[in-house]
């Protein structure tokens, strides 16, 4: 699930292998020193809640109803469609909110979901990059990665694209902070 900040109108979103952690930290910074209501996922089906004061809440089994990947607005990897699936469920008014992506040269991202998925046992010790990234079918390898391209994972539900602010990882220092002066 992204990072929504309600009153800032801002939502990070989370592109897979693409620094997601450090915007997850940024975001509770930016909590802190600029208080808002706060969505956050928590996977599992289940949403942190922060209000204005700094209080937090964890609601557990939100989604009542099996909903596809895409949608799971719990989900840290939730597209667009998702966000406007709990704006719905939650009756926010979806009008102004900005969004915030992270991109990653595809080779880097790539690597780093080999490692990841090596380090995390979700393919065999024994899998090549080479297995990992071209298709096998004995593998499930880089196809989630390949599921989050950028034009299809910012496309809102009348196939409007979301995309207001877009940062390389290899430059994100500079990024964020161009684009956090720009939000003021």
């Amino acid at each position: 699930m992204p990072d929504i900040f309600i009153n800032h109108k801002l939502i990070f979103m989370h592109n897979p292998k693409c620094g997601s952690r450090n915007l997850r930290s940024i975001a509770w910074q930016i909590l802190q020193v600029h208080p808002s209501a706060y969505i956050g996922g928590l996977n599992d089906n289940k949403l942190m809640l922060v209000n204005r004061k700094g209080q937090q809440r964890v609601i557990e089994n939100v989604i009542k109803e099996k909903v596809p990947k895409h949608l799971d607005y719990t989900w840290e990897h939730c597209s667009v469609q998702g966000i406007f699936k709990l704006f719905e469920d939650f009756k926010i008014d979806p009008t102004g909110f900005r969004f915030l992506y992270v991109i990653r040269h595809p080779q880097d991202r790539l690597m780093s979901g080999y490692r990841y998925d090596l380090k995390s046992n979700h393919i065999a010790p024994d899998t090549s990059f080479s297995d990992y990234i071209f298709h096998n079918d004995t593998i499930e390898g880089a196809m989630p990665l390949n599921t989050h391209p950028i034009n299809q994972f910012g496309l809102g539900p009348n196939g409007q694209e979301h995309i207001d602010y877009l940062i390389r990882l290899e430059d994100f220092e500079t990024g964020m902070r161009n684009v956090l002066t720009d939000l003021g």
